[in-house]
């Protein structure tokens, strides 16, 4: 029996009716362009949040998680960590879901602060689940859609598509390309062979709601509205051209704007790299990528800054970067084949004992049951 069943059986003397997990993911390259409209190249990687769970008679929405105490009834004085769920039932009733009353368990081994997309995986396995309950179905763009809708309603945090969706859409042994103004995506292989990839967490949690990453997004948003002033067709940051940059007289949002279209730049690079095969290309990438987000972008934290540094001069590795949305977290980097443990032994040597995992990129959303 899994330790979500048991947690379901233990608290609500209920047995599980349907069974679904879903993963975290890192970021190879496209770091805060999901937002601005560019291109993302992320993985789902084999750390889950598992959800089950049974109907119940009535309306009553009922809902454990491992490691927040006593259960909680959605809708009354609902407390900060269940909100996400709370806005995601009323997103998915809005959407015509026949969403029927629950009794939900939750457990997770995706690390939360770590910059693995915890929440998103919480909500894809949530929303998953509820159509399984319902009798329901929808496509991996629908419930991304639903779970960004219920972390910018429940959460206060107005992140992008990316996460979601390549926790409810990913495919195991590929990266998504995902193109975040038009929501469209292609699956790029990335083979073992060539290279494997690493994460490694810091010793910084961070939450997303109480750091920079709102004001980022509306930094982003005044740049794209002084460009749009001269060139009213364009439609997202990430169609700007480096020279109508010159529009943007704050100096702040300036640096962020920067960024975010070299990154547009850099992901396209990466994406036709990993395309045909130059992982060396990519790691290279992904570096510069780190150096933009620390200097312009200024979402970095020193102990992510030396990961990534040891990550650009180690010889067993092509590059890396701090991953997800900054201000702590985690780094993720790309490494030659069999050199994996190699790097981790260096990693932990040089920086007070800092762990971490291959991670071999998984599918999406799956029901267990």
């Amino acid at each position: 029996m899994s330790g979500a069943r048991a947690l379901l059986a233990e608290v609500f003397g209920a047995a599980a009716e349907a069974e679904v997990r879903a993963p975290g993911r890192v970021n190879l390259l496209g770091g805060h362009v999901d937002y601005n409209g560019g291109l993302v190249l992320p993985l789902a990687v084999p750390r889950f949040v598992t959800a089950v769970g049974a109907r119940r008679a009535d309306r009553t929405r009922r809902l454990v998680s491992e490691g927040f105490g006593e259960p909680v009834t959605l809708g009354a004085e609902t407390p900060e960590w269940a909100r996400l769920f709370e806005a995601l039932v009323q997103v998915m009733l809005q959407a015509g879901v026949p969403v029927p009353g629950f009794e939900v368990a939750l457990n997770s081994d995706v690390p939360v602060g770590a910059g693995l997309s915890s929440s998103a995986a919480a909500g894809v396995a949530v929303a998953t689940l509820v159509l399984r309950l319902a009798g329901a179905s929808a496509s991996a763009l629908e419930v991304a859609r639903w779970v960004q809708a219920a972390e910018h309603r429940g959460l206060g945090v107005r992140s992008g598509l990316m996460d979601p969706l390549v926790s409810a859409g990913a495919r195991a042994g590929y990266v998504m390309a995902l193109d975040c103004l038009d929501e469209t995506y292609s699956l790029l292989p990335l083979r073992p062979e060539l290279a494997e990839v690493v994460i490694i967490p810091t010793a910084t949690a961070r939450a997303l709601a109480a750091s920079g990453y709102n004001e980022r997004r509306a930094a982003c948003e005044r740049g794209l509205a002084a460009v749009q002033a001269r060139h009213p067709e364009v439609r997202a940051l990430a169609e700007v051209e480096p020279a109508w940059l010159d529009a943007v007289l704050d100096p702040d949002d300036a640096l962020r704007c920067r960024h975010v279209v070299a990154e547009v730049a850099r992901a396209r690079a990466g994406a036709a790299a990993l395309a045909a095969g130059d992982v060396a290309e990519v790691g290279r990438l992904m570096s510069a990528s780190h150096v933009s987000l620390r200097d312009l972008y200024q979402v970095t934290t020193p102990e992510l800054d030396a990961l990534a540094g040891l990550s650009a001069a180690a010889p067993e590795s092509f590059g890396g970067r701090v991953t997800g949305a900054g201000f702590g977290g985690a780094t993720v980097h790309l490494v030659r084949p069999g050199q994996a443990e190699a790097f981790l032994a260096r990693v932990e040597g040089a920086l007070e004992g800092r762990k971490g995992w291959v991670a071999r990129p998984t599918d999406g959303a799956l029901a267990l049951g």
